[in-house]
């Protein structure tokens, strides 16, 4: 018997195991902007990852719930069902419809901890109800009922790739021991939960196609000399997500009258292990309209030679354009780098 054929063998008899199987990425979520989907997939097209967890995290005002928002958005539009878990209890149902959000089939949840976070939307949990007794009127005695989690239920439903976690934010999460102990000592449990959390429920998320988008804040890094800055909750979900943005405030945007009307911030993609790290695009967050689809695009496409740039004007083949009409060529852009990817396949 030859390697080859005793390694088939092998992997034959022991169940999970397989020779090369590529752990693969089948759909995505439209992110709202062809700028940030080439950041997160190397594809304009293409966006948040399903099956994998994301983290959008950075400084305050940067755009991280508007960008969750609009993600929602572009998922309804696909007859996707979101879960938005508002631990800060900032949701808004006008600015969500003004943004495109579907309220009316949005489930928002307000999770007070880690576990009943993870409990409620994955895991399940054992829930005590107290139970009436006709001779002593009033029993103390509970009885422990196991109710189905979200996502077990919406799969029975809609079935795979078409449900969507959101939390906003796990900054705001406490833990049942912070919640006992209250200010009397520190608790250093949050990175723990946050861990085992995760850990349990990456199999589910891979095999349903489940969307899991986390947003989270910066803080100072006390004593940290080469790094002044860090996010709530210890490196539990630096370490365990697939992709992780950084966003930094570039610049405020007002209108005519100098109303503030959005801003314009730029994402780094820290880490990837769906497609190459290390990219960086400007996204233009506006607070009635959430991410600006063609925003930043042009930078993107000059960048990586598909369009060339001489001063004031552009041009993509024969064409020559200026950036104020790049919206009625960016389509045709778009639709002839797609069919070329295609082909390459």
């Amino acid at each position: 018997m030859d390697d080859l054929k005793f390694i088939h063998n092998i992997v034959s008899d022991f169940a999970g195991a397989s020779l090369g199987k590529e752990s693969q990425v089948n759909e995505y979520v439209d992110s709202g902007s062809y700028a940030l989907n080439y950041v997160m997939t190397g594809d304009m097209l293409k966006g948040y990852p399903k099956g994998r967890v994301t983290e959008l995290y950075g400084d305050p005002s940067t755009g991280k719930s508007l960008c969750l928002y609009t993600a929602i958005a572009e998922f309804q539009k696909t007859g996707g069902v979101a879960i938005l878990d508002d631990t800060e209890y900032a949701f808004s149902e006008s600015f969500g419809k003004m943004i495109g959000v579907d309220c009316d089939s949005l489930i928002v949840l307000h999770s007070e901890t880690v576990e009943e976070h993870f409990e409620k939307i994955f895991l399940g949990y054992m829930e005590e109800k107290k139970e009436s007794d006709e001779d002593e009127g009033y029993s103390k005695k509970k009885n422990r009922k196991y109710r189905e989690s979200l996502v077990e239920r919406l799969l029975e439903r809609f079935g795979k790739g078409k449900i969507m976690v959101c939390l906003d934010s796990v900054a705001q999460l406490s833990t049942r021991h912070e919640k006992e102990v209250k200010l009397e000592k520190p608790d250093m449990a949050k990175a723990k939960q946050l861990r085992a959390g995760i850990r349990l429920i990456v199999k589910t998320l891979s095999d349903n196609d489940i969307t899991y988008l986390i947003s989270n804040h910066t803080i100072a890094a006390i004593g940290n000399m080469y790094d002044n800055k860090t996010t709530p909750g210890g490196k539990a979900i630096p370490f365990q997500c697939a992709i992780r943005l950084e966003l930094d405030m570039g610049k405020k945007l007002f209108g005519s009258d100098d109303r503030p009307i959005g801003v314009l911030s730029r994402v780094y993609c820290k880490k990837n292990k769906v497609s190459i790290p290390f990219r960086n695009c400007v996204v233009q967050v506006e607070f009635d309209k959430g991410l600006i689809r063609l925003f930043g695009l042009l930078d993107i496409l000059t960048t990586i030679g598909v369009v060339k740039q001489a001063g004031a004007w552009y041009s993509y083949k024969d064409e020559k354009f200026q950036s104020k009409d790049f919206s009625s060529i960016c389509s045709k852009i778009l639709e002839e780098i797609n069919s070329k990817k295609v082909d390459e396949k």
